[in-house]
C-alpha cells in the first residue's frame, strides 16, 4: 500500500443559479419579493401572503414589534432539486404556506413573514419524506431563519459576532488590526469573507471559545454562550491566507489549520466534543473506470477515526458511479482505495477540501482521488 498527499489538479465547474463561492446570500431584506409563482414550481420568490390572503408581515396582537420582519431563507444543499413545504403558525392560525422545487444548489428565500417577535411554529417537509418541525423564537439579534436541506433538515437562528454580539459573547480581545465595516451583515460575512461558525447542534446552551491566529500572532481571542438551534457566526479580519483555529467548550478541545482561499467559512460543532467541519453539504462521490477492462474497486473514507463512507463498486469498462452526498465537509479526509486485481493506496488531505465532487479514478497509471470543485453552497 503507498499514502499519497491529494494534490492532484482541481477543476473549476461553474453552474448557473448556483450560490457564489461557498456561501449564498442572506437576509436579503425587510419587505416582501415583488416575483410572483402561481403554480408554486418554479422555484422563484413569491409575494408573500397568510393562509387567509392578508398581505404579509404577519403581526400578532399584543406582541412586540421586532427592528424589521424577519422571513425563513430555505438552501438546498445537495446535489439533487427538492420540493419543499414550508408551513409558519402562531398557535393554531397558519401564518404562510408555500411549496417550492429548489434546484441543486439553489436556495429559496421567503422575506418578510412575521413582524412581531415570539415562538413560531414552523414545519419543513420535502416529498421525499424527511421532515422537521421547529419552534421558531423570532427576537431582535437574529437574523432570518434558516433551513438547509443536507439531505436532511437542518435548521439555524444566525447570529452574526463582529466579534461582540452580546449576550452571545461574554469576554475577548482581537488584534490592533481587527477592522470590520460598520455596516457589516451576514450577507457581507458569508459571501467570501473570513468567518467562523459556531453551531449548536444540542438542546442546551454551549459556552465555546475561540482561538484564531494569523502570521502575525492571534487575531481574536472570545467566549460565546451559544443557545441551542443558534448559528453564531464570527467574521475574521484582516484576511490572510491561512489561519489556526482553536476551539475550546467543557467536553473538549481541537485545533487545525484553516485556508480561508479553499473555505471562506469553517464550522464548529458544538454537540458533544467540538469538532470543525469545512461545509455544510457533503460531497458527491463519483467513481471511475477510465480503463477498458471490469474493475472492482473498493472505497474507504474516514477523518479523526471517523468513518465517513465506505463501499464497493463493479465498473465495466469506462463506466463511473455517483453517490449523492456520501462524503461529509470534514477536514484532514482520509481515503483508501483497492481493487480486486491488487492496487491498493491510502490518500491523506491535511486541509478542507474544495466544494465539489470526490472522484476517484482507476486509470492505467494507476489510482487518484481529486475534486471536481463547483460554485455552490458551503
Amino acid at each position: 500500500m503507498r499514502r499519497r498527499t491529494l494534490l492532484r489538479t482541481v477543476l473549476p465547474v461553474a453552474g448557473a443559479g448556483t450560490f457564489s463561492g461557498c456561501n449564498g446570500l442572506f437576509d436579503r431584506g425587510s419587505g416582501p419579493d415583488s416575483g410572483s409563482d402561481p403554480d408554486g414550481t418554479s422555484g422563484s420568490t413569491p409575494t408573500p401572503t397568510t393562509t387567509a390572503g392578508s398581505a404579509l408581515p404577519y403581526r400578532a396582537a399584543g406582541a412586540p414589534s421586532l427592528d424589521r420582519p424577519r422571513g425563513v431563507l430555505v438552501r438546498n444543499l445537495g446535489s439533487r432539486e427538492r420540493f419543499v413545504t414550508l408551513v409558519v403558525a402562531d398557535g393554531d392560525a397558519e401564518v404562510f404556506v408555500a411549496s417550492r422545487t429548489i434546484g441543486a444548489g439553489e436556495e429559496q428565500p421567503f422575506p418578510g413573514l412575521v413582524a412581531t417577535g415570539g415562538r413560531y411554529r414552523t414545519f419543513v417537509e420535502t416529498a421525499d419524506g424527511a421532515r422537521r418541525r421547529y419552534d421558531w423564537e423570532v427576537t431582535d439579534g437574529f437574523g432570518d431563519l434558516w433551513v438547509e436541506l443536507t439531505p436532511g433538515i437542518r435548521v439555524r437562528r444566525p447570529a452574526l459576532c463582529t466579534p461582540d454580539c452580546r449576550p452571545l459573547s461574554t469576554d475577548g480581545t482581537t488584534a490592533d488590526a481587527y477592522r470590520l465595516p460598520a455596516d457589516i451583515d451576514l450577507a457581507d460575512v458569508l459571501d467570501g469573507r473570513p468567518a467562523v461558525a459556531l453551531d449548536n447542534d444540542g438542546d442546551r446552551s454551549r459556552r465555546a471559545s475561540v482561538r484564531v491566529a494569523g502570521r502575525t500572532g492571534t487575531v481574536l481571542d472570545y467566549d460565546y454562550e451559544v443557545p441551542a438551534g443558534v448559528r453564531a457566526i464570527v467574521p475574521v479580519a484582516p484576511p490572510q491566507p491561512r489561519f489556526r483555529v482553536h476551539v475550546r467548550t467543557d467536553a473538549g478541545e481541537i485545533d487545525r489549520e484553516w485556508l480561508p482561499g479553499v473555505r471562506s467559512t469553517i464550522y464548529a460543532s458544538l454537540r458533544g466534543e467540538p469538532r470543525l467541519r469545512c461545509g455544510l453539504s457533503g460531497h458527491d462521490l463519483r467513481v471511475l473506470n477510465e480503463t477498458a477492462a471490469d474493475r472492482q474497486v473498493s472505497v474507504r473514507a474516514w477523518s479523526s477515526g471517523e468513518r465517513l463512507f465506505e463501499g464497493s463498486f463493479a465498473l465495466d469498462g469506462g463506466e463511473s458511479r455517483t453517490v449523492p452526498s456520501a462524503v461529509g465537509p470534514a477536514g484532514l479526509l482520509r481515503f483508501r482505495v483497492r481493487t480486486a486485481d491488487g492496487l491498493d493506496e491510502a490518500f491523506d488531505w491535511g486541509f478542507c477540501a474544495p466544494n465539489g465532487t470526490i472522484v476517484v479514478s482507476v486509470s492505467d497509471a494507476g489510482l487518484f482521488v481529486s475534486v471536481q470543485s463547483a460554485i455552490g453552497p458551503a
